[in-house]
């Protein structure tokens, strides 16, 4: 293991496009794993505040984990004050991202929640890149993009039905 490690470090396996892409799909795969167990939490504990606090307190916990394990220098308050304000609201989305999964992962199944989250991932993307918001670079729609979207779209449509 240690041989295959030095490996992929010394060849930047772990800098490539395709390693990036395989553990984004991976990553992709456990969102309606994610919003199953979360469901399943609040089926027993009838609370989905509780649920949703229990999942931010475990992602919390691994994230202190991470940065004691891996002991990389935290910035200072003058650095932290560059932050722009909306740079602190991630964890809004992350909240809104549990409350609505909570609440909709077994009224919608796992193939439909999933293909909406897409559909808005992919509208959402297409809105930032093509004016550049929030640090992206300016990617301009294409018609291919947008009938890509639009194709989501449909598959939400045929997979309610």
């Amino acid at each position: 293991m240690t041989h295959f490690l030095k490996c992929c470090i010394t060849k930047n396996v772990f800098m490539s496009k395709l390693f990036w892409i395989i553990i984004v799909v991976i990553c992709g795969a456990l969102i309606p794993i994610q919003a199953g167990l979360n469901a399943a939490f609040k089926k027993v504990t009838h609370n989905g505040l509780l649920a949703g606090c229990w999942n931010t307190t475990l992602a919390t916990i691994i994230f202190i984990l991470a940065l004691l394990t891996i002991k990389k220098p935290l910035p200072n308050i003058a650095t932290l004050s560059t932050i722009p304000w909306w740079g602190y609201l991630g964890g809004v989305c992350g909240a809104f991202y549990v409350f609505t999964s909570l609440a909709s992962a077994h009224k919608l199944g796992a193939i439909l929640l999933i293909v909406c989250l897409t559909a808005g991932q992919m509208i959402g993307s297409v809105i930032i890149d093509h004016f550049g918001l929030i640090g992206y670079e300016i990617k301009s729609i294409t018609i291919v993009k947008f009938i890509g979207i639009l194709c989501v779209i449909l598959g939400i449509y045929l997979i309610q039905k």
